[in-house]
């Protein structure tokens, strides 16, 4: 019966060594293979052949995750400034692990930094994908290779009141 196995292992750690700091990350092992006869179709010759034993979409063996924030407590107010980071290996986005439809292993690094007043108001930037790498999040075929892209370097700012 065709079908996928899979198997791996996540750790999560974090860290709070000091009321201003904090640390954590995370990693991820995972293998995941079709298995049987899996029949599926080559997207560039059309021609159908079998999966087994290749590597299921989208599942990158290693990918993890890091980030570390820092709060400087001000006189009845917050000010913290936050570094995060993320890694995805490299995946492919269809059956026959065709590199033409495959993302190579990437690594996206994220900034932000908040003012929290104690009247309930908070104030804050954020920047994604600071180094603008440039990556995929899906692929498929369309009388050629194509993908979606993933987000582009961004900086928003934003205002948030609690009541």
């Amino acid at each position: 019966m065709p079908g996928a196995t899979t198997s791996g292992a996540e750790l999560e750690l974090n860290l709070n060594p000091t009321d201003a700091l904090r640390l954590g990350a995370t990693a991820a092992y995972l293998r995941a293979k079709y298995h049987g006869r899996y029949l599926s179709l080559d997207d560039f010759s059309q021609a159908s052949f079998d999966a087994d034993g290749k590597t299921l979409n989208d599942s990158p063996l290693w990918s993890g995750s890091a980030y570390g924030q820092y709060t400087f407590h001000l006189a009845n107010a917050a000010l913290s400034l936050r570094a995060d980071g993320l890694y995805k290996g490299k995946v492919y986005y269809s059956p026959l692990n065709d590199p033409r439809e495959a993302q190579r292993s990437y690594t996206l690094v994220n900034l932000g930094a908040r003012f929290e007043s104690p009247t309930g108001w908070e104030l804050g930037v954020v920047a994604k994908n600071v180094a603008g790498v440039r990556y995929i999040t899906a692929a498929y075929y369309a009388f050629s290779s194509a993908g979606t892209p993933g987000e582009p370097r961004t900086v928003a700012a934003y205002f948030k009141y609690g009541f």
